[in-house]
């Protein structure tokens, strides 16, 4: 249990929220809950907020939600209310499994020197985890870039001393300095665009339509996306990208990072982050209204923004 110190205007008002994840101990053992329960009623917490993660089980699993049954009602008899986190990213593996392009793919600027065509480069794992090198999407020569260039790429996976990839290709007959971009995904973070995610989280909040919940939340929705050395992408999220913008973003990358000051830059990178702006408020409104639709319009929603 994490807890926070409290001021007297939080216990006056019984606000203050006391945290806790599901272990496997009490995934087994759920009634070992009672004693956090009753310390955090007695310190004057209101609220407990429960997240599941730190384990192979996860929320679409029956047996997480047996356990959260017992939880919910113990919480009750301890004068809390219950919220439970949804967060997809704590079942984004299960989400990839069902639909491999749901993950999370990110575009990474890599810039190289080619000597007649032929080029070599690292590219640095953006995480702890092994992605998956989709493809290398584009190469440009910066004296022209209206025209992108055709490149050929094998990859070779490195794990020491540093994780990453090892990248051997050519750009034609070219020599001189060139911005390729290169495209890896990873199954363990979702493109909030997915349509297989949204429906999976309508599925989690029909399987839990009869616990008693006081409510719901996504904590951190941008947790995991926040390297700036790469920018966000999926097969979904272009989607979107075109049908709001009415342009393909891969045919713009250079001016995601490259010729700062012109109004082509300017507007494609309002037009990018604009986009995962109005993404993200669909699918939390979308999520949240689902929510009020099942436990009324008192249920307590929110989200750790980020």
């Amino acid at each position: 249990m994490t807890e926070r110190a409290m001021s007297p205007l939080s216990t006056m008002h019984n606000k203050q929220v006391a945290g806790g994840f599901l272990s496997v101990e009490w995934l087994h053992h759920p009634e070992r809950a009672l004693p956090h329960l009753q310390r955090a009623a007695e310190r004057g917490y209101g609220v407990w907020f429960c997240v599941v993660r730190h384990m192979k089980p996860d929320l679409f699993d029956p047996e997480v939600k047996e356990a959260l049954r017992v939880i919910v009602r113990l919480a009750h008899e301890c004068g809390l209310k219950f919220i439970l986190d949804t967060d997809p990213t704590h079942w984004a593996e299960r989400c990839t499994a069902r639909d491999y392009n749901a993950r999370l793919e990110s575009i990474i600027p890599v810039a190289v020197n080619a000597a007649g065509g032929h080029f070599e480069a690292f590219v640095r794992e953006l995480g702890n985890r092994q992605s998956t090198i989709v493809e290398i999407s584009k190469a440009y020569n910066l004296s022209d870039p209206d025209q992108p260039m055709d490149v050929t790429c094998e990859w070779h996976h490195i794990g020491k001393p540093i994780l990453g990839y090892r990248l051997v290709g050519r750009i034609g007959n070219y020599t001189g300095p060139a911005k390729i971009y290169v495209t890896a995904a990873t199954n363990n973070l979702l493109d909030h665009a997915s349509a297989t995610c949204m429906e999976m989280q309508s599925e989690l909040l029909r399987m839990y339509s009869d616990l008693p919940l006081d409510g719901i939340a996504w904590d951190e929705p941008g947790k995991g996306h926040g390297s700036l050395n790469c920018f966000r992408s999926g097969r979904d999220f272009l989607a979107w990208f075109r049908r709001d913008n009415g342009y393909d973003l891969m045919d713009k990358l250079v001016w995601l990072n490259e010729f700062h000051d012109t109004p082509e830059a300017v507007k494609i990178r309002c037009d990018y982050r604009r986009t995962w702006g109005d993404i993200h408020f669909h699918i939390q409104k979308r999520h949240f209204d689902e929510a009020k639709a099942i436990w009324g319009m008192d249920i307590i929603l929110g989200t750790h923004p980020t």
